[in-house]
């Protein structure tokens, strides 16, 4: 059976890489995008099974993707990564919250990212 499929979006490229060498190491595919049109274009193109997606990013925020995944019906498990300390209101004023199985803060915390990853 092949590895678990990850799509990482997030602007910070170290960030990033960090994620995915780490990710690789437990055994998971890693896919990266490092802006919020190429990360779009993956979603749409790429069979993942997880997306890591972070809040704020130029050209189009992580809610703006999960807005247009709700209104195209995309379904993945997704892992949300903000900075912004109030960021599960908005989701969910958004109507967003049933897309979102996870939110992490800024720093990352891996272990917690890995448990939200294997859940």
């Amino acid at each position: 059976m092949p590895p678990e499929h990850i799509l990482l979006i997030d602007d910070d490229a170290e960030l990033c890489e960090e994620l995915s060498e780490m990710l690789r190491s437990e055994g998971y595919a890693v896919t990266c995008a490092s802006d919020s049109y190429e990360g779009e274009a993956m979603i749409r193109c790429l069979k993942f099974d997880t997306l890591i997606l972070d809040c704020k990013m130029p050209l189009a925020s992580g809610i703006e993707i999960l807005e247009r995944m709700k209104a195209e019906n995309i379904r993945k498990k997704v892992i949300f990564v903000s900075g912004r300390p109030f960021v599960e209101n908005e989701l969910r004023e958004r109507g967003l919250s049933a897309v979102v199985k996870a939110v992490l803060g800024k720093p990352i915390d891996f272990g917690l990212l890995l448990e939200k990853v294997r859940a």
